[in-house]
C-alpha cells in the first residue's frame, strides 16, 4: 500500500510539474487548451490554502478525482450487469438487435430501431451510485 501510494504521489507530482513547465514556456495568455490541472494551477495561487501546502492540495484533488471516477464507473458497470442478469429477456433482445447490425459500427443516434439499447444506459443511470456494501451496512444498522 505504501509503495502504491508513493507511486501515485510521484505520478501526480510529475503531472503538476509538467503542467507548470508548459505554462512557463508557453506563457499564461489563455490562448492554449487547458485541462483540469491547468485550471487548478491558474485558479489556486494562494501559497497557503487553509494551512496546507499548495502541491498537497493539487495532488489530493487529482487523486480524489481519479479514485472517485474509478469507483463510480465500477458501480455503474456492476448495476448494468446486474440488470442484465436479472432480466435475461432484455439481454437477449439487445444481443439480437446488435447481432443484426454486427457488420457496421453501432451508432446510437442513427439507429431508431435500437430503442432497448438506448434505454439501458438511461436505466443504469437512475440506479444508486453507492457501493453495494454500504447498502448492506445501513440495512444491518
Amino acid at each position: 500500500m505504501r509503495r502504491v501510494n508513493g507511486d501515485l504521489n510521484k505520478l501526480a507530482e510529475e503531472w503538476i510539474e509538467e503542467h507548470r513547465s508548459k505554462r512557463t514556456t508557453s506563457g499564461d495568455d489563455g490562448e492554449q487548451e487547458e485541462d483540469f490541472i491547468d485550471v487548478l494551477l491558474r485558479v489556486l495561487k494562494d501559497p497557503d490554502p487553509a494551512g496546507y501546502d499548495l502541491d498537497t492540495v493539487f495532488k489530493s484533488t487529482i487523486m480524489t478525482l481519479i479514485v472517485g471516477g474509478t469507483d463510480t464507473t465500477t458501480v455503474t458497470l456492476i448495476w448494468a450487469l446486474s440488470l442484465f442478469l436479472n432480466h435475461p429477456s432484455s439481454l437477449k433482445e439487445v444481443v439480437d438487435k446488435l447481432d443484426m447490425i454486427v457488420d457496421a459500427p453501432v451508432d446510437m443516434t442513427g439507429a431508431p430501431g435500437l430503442t432497448v439499447s438506448k434505454a439501458i444506459p438511461l436505466e443504469v443511470l437512475v440506479r444508486p451510485r453507492l457501493p453495494a456494501y454500504l447498502y448492506e451496512l445501513t440495512k444491518k444498522a
